[in-house]
């Protein structure tokens, strides 16, 4: 509240000569008039838009975006690696696994390795540990509307966790291994199989070969 000081000076003239015992003569034309001023304090509301607070810092208020993970997933893992790991498992029809080179998203945040002999895939995704899920994983449900089971595991890195398809349970196995997590400082990986059967150890296999990658820069 702005207040202004208003000084009101009263000119105390004739009409003071009606109060009886004021001092001064009353019956003295020449005698200067006596003053009393007075001060009046009025309580003024600010006009709008008269007093703005500073604009605040920009950097202060805004956060800055999420950096994005550099588009290095296809430098991960390679077609090299994968064969000379699962070369001698068959696929599908009863063919060796022979993966082809890696294919990457336009943003390089996604690998995909596709295999000749049944045509499914392996894929890595990368994403900021900052803004990924890293304890929720049910956006990386294998099947729609079935909640995956979180196996946690020792490594590599932290947040480190085994994904098993509980579907397939149903018809009397044990579940269907499909996708590693784990973080590594910023960076959260997760390594899947699109329908291709390579089971929890080898699952791991790649967990491990990306996390040392990572680890090498």
């Amino acid at each position: 509240m702005r207040s202004t000081q208003l000084h009101v000076t009263a000119a105390v003239g004739s009409l003071l000569l009606l109060l009886v015992g004021c001092g001064g003569d009353a019956d003295d034309p020449d005698a200067a008039p006596s003053q009393s001023t007075v001060d009046v304090t009025l309580s003024v509301p600010p006009e709008e838009g008269s007093e703005t607070s500073p604009a605040p810092d920009a950097a202060a208020t805004t956060n800055p975006p999420d950096a994005e993970p550099a588009g290095q997933a296809c430098a991960l893992l390679d077609d090299a690696f994968l064969n000379a790991t699962f070369g001698d498992r068959v696929g599908t029809f009863g063919e060796p696994f022979e993966f082809g080179a890696g294919l990457a998203s336009p943003d390089g945040l996604t690998c995909t390795w596709n295999d000749a002999s049944t045509g499914l895939s392996l894929r890595i995704t990368l994403e900021s540990a900052a803004t990924a899920q890293t304890d929720d994983h049910s956006g990386r449900a294998y099947n729609i509307d079935v909640e995956p089971l979180v196996e946690p595991q020792d490594g590599p890195g932290d947040k480190a966790v085994l994904l098993v398809d509980p579907a397939f349970g149903d018809l009397g196995g044990d579940g269907f291994p499909y996708g590693y997590f784990f973080v590594r400082d910023d960076l959260s990986v997760f390594v899947e199989t699109v329908g291709l059967d390579i089971g929890a150890d080898g699952l791991r296999l790649l967990a491990d070969e990306a996390f040392t990658r990572l680890e090498a820069g």
